[in-house]
């Protein structure tokens, strides 16, 4: 609820629906997950899903990250894997969740985490828009919400996060128990917490989502998006 940004956005109306609604019908359309619900620190939230008839979880207010978030979930209900799906992504793929969700993994201490290429320019400049450099073996060498790496000899192509998540049980836990490092405070982006420690990202490329909402502006696009589609 407390986006700095855009405060209580998971409820922002889209089309006659409160914008978690939307993401939590991606996760259905998914078709690859157990168990959906809405883990959340505030009462209007659980509220919403109670009328919506979505599964929810109160969990502590200050959880610094979405993943210590979902490190609480996984200390109540058992599993072997937990996928996290940002509450501002109501145009993320169902197939993007389906590719992160059904990946190899190489070990329980790793995260994996989609990507897409960049198409727009601006997007690249756009400090909202985390971007990855890939190592050759497919995980991550660097996140960042600059432009990275710098197009100097202007190879193509870029490539943004997509904010799609899988964790082992293990690897939440260990998240849970730790603290950001200084990358991660500096730049704010919690997988960088593993890359710092020396703990693999696998990376997962995956169709885009066209909006992740970060403010007003980007929510009008969504609404605009979903129009069309």
């Amino acid at each position: 609820w407390a986006s700095t940004r855009f405060p209580g956005k998971p409820l922002a109306e889209i089309h006659g629906k409160p914008m978690l609604w939307h993401v939590y019908q991606r996760c259905v359309e998914a078709g690859c997950l157990d168990r959906i619900m809405v883990a959340t620190d505030d009462e209007r939230i659980a509220l919403a899903c109670q009328q919506y008839d979505i599964e929810s979880m109160m969990t502590r207010r200050d959880h610094v990250t979405g993943t210590d978030r979902v490190a609480e979930v996984a200390q109540r209900i058992p599993a072997k894997f937990y996928v996290n799906v940002q509450g501002d992504e109501p145009l993320v793929s169902p197939e993007a969740i389906r590719l992160v969700t059904r990946a190899s993994c190489d070990g329980p201490f790793w995260a994996t985490n989609g990507y897409a290429v960049i198409d727009d320019p601006a997007d690249l400049m756009d400090t909202t828009v985390p971007k990855v450099v890939l190592r050759k073996d497919g995980t991550a060498l660097c996140l960042s919400r600059s432009p990275i790496p710098y197009p100097k000899a202007r190879v193509s192509p870029h490539y943004f996060q997509v904010c799609v998540y899988r964790f082992h049980r293990e690897a939440l836990s260990w998240f849970a128990s730790t603290t950001p490092g200084y990358v991660e405070r500096m730049e704010g982006i919690e997988l960088l917490r593993f890359l710092e420690e020396g703990r693999p990202v696998k990376m997962v490329q995956v169709p885009p989502s066209l909006v992740a909402v970060d403010t007003i502006e980007d929510l009008e696009r969504a609404r605009a998006a979903m129009a069309v589609a």
